[in-house]
């Protein structure tokens, strides 16, 4: 299992991950490749009054973006550039 959370600046409680597409979780591996690949993570909900929330993916070498401030929409596009993961 994954443990993949979105950490809300409110620490009202995490949201999990409900949903990977196009993306192996742990303890599978993805390949890294040259040309770019698309992913899709959906999770449970954000508590309302958050304003900034934390991606953390705590396994060993796992991704880890804080101060990812919220949008109208909750739908994020996160980059992976020289191994630093970068939000749009």
């Amino acid at each position: 299992a994954n443990n993949i959370v979105l950490i809300p600046d409110t620490k009202d409680g995490n949201a999990s991950l409900i949903y990977a597409e196009n993306i192996l979780l742990m303890p599978d591996i993805n390949i890294k490749k040259e040309e770019i690949t698309k992913f899709t993570l959906v999770f449970s909900a954000l508590p309302k009054n958050c304003k900034t929330f934390s991606f953390v993916e705590p396994e060993d070498n796992g991704w880890v973006l804080h101060n990812i401030k919220r949008n109208r929409t909750d739908i994020y596009r996160l980059h992976i550039c020289h191994s630093n993961l970068i939000c749009e």
